[in-house]
């Protein structure tokens, strides 16, 4: 337990409107808004009706657009 302790500042934190965030909460806000671009990109081209198992390839949709937003500006 003693070596898990230095750990907890290795966390990115951003200050937001005086509030400060750490930076996985700002990752799965920007996932949520890209996933709805792409839910939207699927409507208007006609695709989303042919989509199997909706929640599941849009919760996979999610997962990817916030874990590629994490290694994109925070992986080291």
């Amino acid at each position: 337990m003693l070596l898990i302790l230095p750990l907890g500042g290795c966390d990115p934190i951003f200050d937001v409107a005086g509030a400060y965030f750490p930076a996985w909460i700002i990752c799965m806000i920007a996932g949520f808004i890209l996933t709805l671009v792409v839910r939207d990109i699927l409507a208007r081209t006609g695709l989303d009706p042919h989509l199997g198992w909706k929640t599941l390839a849009y919760l996979g949709c999610f997962s990817m657009c916030s874990s590629s937003i994490w290694l994109i500006f925070f992986s080291t």
